[in-house]
């Protein structure tokens, strides 16, 4: 296992999204020689044949609606899973290092997504010195108009708007931050294997709505619970969601991070200072 010095050279590929940029972030201010190319096509051999050289590659890259992939599973197979057997290869001619992040639901493939990055992880697998990183749940604070399961509650609770929430799939939640936090260490260290960095716990998104509510002071009575039938059934939800995902019980050493009440309560914290810093 190799130690790997600041000065290493690392390209995030999906550096623009939620966790990309986070990781990024972190690397970059940590010292790490950061390489972001915002144009990769990692479906396209030629586009990842472009990519600098580097010691390591962080993969950030895909698409994670879990219902947009059930209904375009050609697209889904594309970017999740061809794509990261194409990294795999081009790592492999080049002896880089490849960092992957994953998701808890390759546990539990009930649902295209899931399939498909069970797929990813196996590719990866094959790779000498790779790292699989699970993560589940990603939420934190947006500055890009998205919103995470938080935020969008936030916002229709903000609004006085009663809310849906299903109660019968339950899962790990963590603050993308934590995540981030822990990659000078997996870089610095060489770690190679599989983990998970995951927040404590596991509680349905209604749990996560009965928090938000408590944490921010909105009135708990606007949510009301719903089973996972209901959605499918009337077509809000495409793909169907494993009953119970819970990354503590998998066999892979565990790198925690905030449960859902500490993690709310940072991500309130973020929410005034972006708010402060957007009206100064």
């Amino acid at each position: 296992k190799m130690r790997y010095p600041q000065m290493t050279r690392i390209f995030i590929a999906g550096s623009n999204g939620f966790l990309g940029k986070q990781i990024a972030n972190t690397l970059t201010v940590q010292g790490f020689d950061v390489v972001q190319w915002n144009q990769l096509d990692i479906t396209r051999a030629i586009s990842i044949k472009k990519i600098p050289p580097c010691d390591i590659l962080v993969n950030c890259a895909g698409k994670t609606n879990v219902d947009w992939c059930e209904t375009h599973a050609s697209e889904s197979f594309e970017v999740n899973a061809r794509g990261v057997e194409l990294l795999c290869k081009e790592m492999h001619a080049r002896n880089t290092r490849l960092i992957h992040i994953s998701s808890d639901y390759t546990f539990f493939p009930t649902n295209t997504y899931a399939e498909h990055k069970k797929l990813a992880d196996m590719f990866v697998r094959n790779l000498e010195g790779h790292l699989i990183v699970y993560v589940a749940g990603l939420y934190g604070l947006h500055r890009d108009g998205k919103k995470c399961l938080p935020e969008w509650i936030i916002e229709k609770m903000r609004a006085g708007e009663p809310l849906s929430i299903v109660r019968d799939v339950e899962g790990s939640h963590t603050l993308v931050g934590d995540i981030a936090s822990y990659f000078p260490r997996f870089i610095s260290d060489g770690l190679e294997g599989e983990i998970a960095c995951v927040g404590e716990g596991v509680h349905s998104k209604f749990d996560v709505a009965q928090a938000v509510a408590q944490t921010f002071g909105f009135e708990a009575s606007l949510v009301t619970p719903v089973e996972q039938a209901q959605l499918l059934e009337k077509g809000i939800w495409k793909a169907r969601r494993p009953t119970r995902v819970n990354l503590w019980e998998k066999p892979v050493k565990k790198y925690a991070c905030k449960g859902i009440t500490d993690g709310l309560i940072q991500l309130k914290i973020e929410m005034d200072e972006n708010k402060y810093h957007s009206q100064s």
